[in-house]
């Protein structure tokens, strides 16, 4: 019986089909017997994290390459052994290193999550009643634009003033479409119809 489709994509392939099929009839005796070859028949209990790089062989196609990475256990390292609350957490970015590469404190860091948060209070009063005016379409592009233009100096700014302005046009730029979203799915579905069309939307802002 074939195995099903959603075999893939659960358990995605390290090796080609004809790499697969190698491994599945030849011992791995040669893997097993190599301690330096990353492989083991039981739990591994190799240092975290460590990388054993392959060459050629046998199982392997001429000048092909791969990687086993292997976690000790309990050391924290491997993310399924994460509690469920970190794996579903949204880091919100780097902000210790941001702060340490700027030179400022904490607090001050904070400060341009705070300013990204207020955009999102100032650009409504503008963006809703412009797209009544000059419609939805010309906010959402000018918006986006400008997004993601001041999106960059988060990578990209050499201090603190320059990430926190950015910061906050970069929120004012980011709430049209949270704002605008709910007059277009008004304008293109009948009101008996506009209920799940705005949940979905709503679901992948959350």
């Amino acid at each position: 019986m074939p195995e099903p489709i959603e075999a893939e994509f659960a358990r995605p392939p390290i090796f080609n089909t004809a790499q697969e099929k190698h491994l599945q009839h030849e011992p791995r005796g040669d893997l097993a017997d190599d301690p330096d070859a990353g492989y083991s028949p039981s739990p591994t209990t190799t240092a975290s994290p460590s990388v054993h790089n392959h060459g050629t062989g046998a199982e392997l196609e001429a000048g092909e390459k791969f990687s086993i990475v292997t976690f000790e256990a309990g050391s924290g390292e491997n993310p399924k052994e994460w509690t469920r609350g970190k794996k579903c957490a949204m880091p919100t970015g780097d902000l210790p290193g941001t702060a340490k590469s700027l030179h400022v404190s904490g607090e001050v860091i904070n400060l341009s999550i705070c300013v990204f948060v207020l955009g999102f209070g100032i650009g409504p009063m503008v963006f809703a009643p412009l797209s009544e005016i000059i419609g939805r379409k010309p906010v959402y592009m000018i918006s986006m634009f400008f997004y993601f233009m001041f999106t960059l100096p988060s990578a990209l700014a050499k201090n603190i003033g320059t990430m926190i302005i950015a910061r906050l046009i970069a929120g004012i730029a980011s709430s049209a479409p949270m704002t605008n979203v709910g007059g277009t799915i008004a304008d293109i579905w009948d009101v008996e119809d506009r209920g799940v069309p705005m949940g979905v939307f709503s679901l992948t802002i959350l």
